[in-house]
């Protein structure tokens, strides 16, 4: 899954048709409050990988996960997946959580160009 992560959209905009007619405007709602709760995700999730909190890190993104899958954010999905096999095992390097940061921004600014 790692090396596929790259080739996966950011947002999955083909999720929008999976759901009902007014699907569009449901995507857009679920993106505006994503990026309205993203910096609450990332300061709790960084927080906890600082401390090694393993269950309060599992928690958050557990959460995370769940907002992935409502928003067809598939590509951190993915990250966070890696992510989270990674603590599991006791991994904590930094680089995993600077991707995650990454990708959590690089969903931030597409969701905004779409919101637009």
């Amino acid at each position: 899954m790692e090396k596929d992560r790259p080739t996966l959209a950011i947002i999955n905009l083909d999720l929008e048709k999976a759901f009902t007619k007014d699907s569009y405007k449901l995507l857009r709602e679920l993106l505006q409050h994503f990026i309205k709760e993203a910096p609450g995700f990332q300061k709790e999730i960084n927080h906890a990988f600082q401390n090694k909190e393993k269950q309060e890190l599992n928690d958050q993104l557990h959460k995370l996960t769940g907002s992935c899958i409502y928003c067809g954010l598939d590509r951190l999905k993915a990250s966070l997946l890696v992510f989270k096999a990674a603590i599991n095992e006791n991994n904590y390097d930094r680089k995993l959580l600077d991707d995650l940061n990454q990708e959590m921004e690089s969903v931030k600014e597409e969701a905004k160009k779409f919101l637009k």
